[in-house]
């Protein structure tokens, strides 16, 4: 997966010990000041009270509501011992934005308002004189501050971590897509290749056979087989170098593999081949796209070649308009001792996917003594 830009990531600006660290002793000298100014100096009470609440700090990672219990009621003691000052609130307000930032909403909120309402409760029960009585509200104000405070860093980190987590799913679901595009692409080579060479490699096959037996009475037919081997290997190289050539290129797009504007060269050169065609081609529909203009050509290609290798020397096709359907029909006898008629390999399945590729049909098998591939395919297709 591709690493995140350092600018992303987020990382605290100190380690948690650290923070630890700073954050007690600024309490601790804020709590110290305000027991000099507004207390009795450095009593003992008072100064026990501060370095416990102050002690009990660095925990509120681990135990958020224990440490702001624990704060509260060492609030609540100096209060009753009338050593209250403006800076005792400060260790309160660190644990409840601490338990804020790190627990529920539920939980924090619930907390908060338990220690309010104890604030509240010690106001009314200590003597007036003290400094805690009159000014309790700043207190109450204090603590909620810090609680919303906390409930609000808790909500932002919350979404930055769904961001970030979104994020990475939309990264995971690109690295899927990419992996399925590429397996895609290898087997569209494939078959574009099976496509490329398949016919020729069919039609060099059935004449050198054909030569083999013609070269000792027949030299003159198996000159004629030779010349066709020898340009269907031209051809076939020429075919094949092209394809690599949109392989390497760095412009995405399929090789253009021949569409209906090709079929009587394809026709005439299968006729050349050897076999006995009987055709019945009507005018190419206006309204064919080209993709499945592609398709019809392939369709008709790959039938005429599992005739040449399987048949029995001649076939029948029929290409014409039926309704909104282009209709490719192949029909060649069966022989007697059929061998995979028609071919059950790579060659028709390859045909199958790009006819469902634009929402057509197919359906091959035998038809009496015949051999009959049948392609349906719709005058406005999808894409391959």
């Amino acid at each position: 997966m591709r690493e995140p830009d350092a600018g992303t990531v987020r990382r605290p600006l100190l380690s948690c010990w650290l923070q630890d660290v700073l954050v007690t002793l600024v309490v601790l000298a804020a709590t110290l000041a305000s027991l000099r100014r507004f207390g009795d100096g450095f009593t003992t009470v008072p100064v026990l009270l501060a370095l416990a609440a102050v002690a009990v700090l660095p925990l509120r990672r681990r135990y958020p509501v224990a440490v702001l219990g624990v704060t509260g009621v060492l609030f609540g003691v100096g209060a009753v011992l009338g050593s209250t000052t403006p800076g005792a609130t400060l260790p309160l307000m660190v644990a409840g934005y601490g338990l804020a930032s790190r627990r529920p909403r539920r939980l924090a909120f619930c907390a908060g308002t338990g220690v309010v309402t104890g604030i509240v409760l010690v106001s009314l029960l200590v003597p007036p004189s003290t400094y805690f009585a009159a000014p309790a509200v700043p207190h109450v104000l204090s603590v909620a501050l810090a609680v919303v405070a906390g409930d609000a860093t808790r909500s932002r980190r919350e979404v930055l971590d769904a961001l970030a987590e979104r994020a990475r799913r939309a990264e995971e679901g690109r690295e899927a897509e990419a992996r399925r595009r590429v397996a895609e692409e290898r087997v569209r080579i494939a078959r574009d290749l099976h496509d490329t060479v398949a016919h020729r490699i069919a039609a060099v096959n059935l004449h050198a056979g054909v030569a083999a037996s013609a070269l000792p009475d027949r030299p003159e037919v198996a000159q004629e087989s030779l010349r066709t081997i020898r340009g269907s290997a031209r051809t076939v190289l020429s075919e094949i170098g092209a394809l690599l050539s949109v392989l390497r290129s760095d412009e995405p797009g399929e090789q253009p593999l021949g569409g209906l504007a090709n079929l009587d060269a394809l026709l005439d050169g299968v006729e050349g081949s050897g076999l006995a065609l009987t055709r019945r081609v009507g005018p190419v529909p206006p309204d064919l796209g080209e993709p499945v203009d592609r398709v019809a050509y392939l369709a008709v290609r790959e039938a005429l070649t599992n005739a040449q290798k399987h048949g029995t020397g001649r076939a029948h096709l029929l290409l014409e308009r039926d309704g909104d359907e282009l209709a490719v029909v192949v029909l060649n006898p069966l022989p007697p001792e059929p061998s995979s008629p028609g071919g059950s390999g790579f060659g028709l399945l390859g045909l199958r996917e790009r006819v469902e590729s634009v929402r057509g049909t197919v359906s091959a098998g035998p038809d009496g003594e015949d051999w009959r591939l049948e392609v349906r395919l719709p005058l406005r297709g999808g894409t391959l």
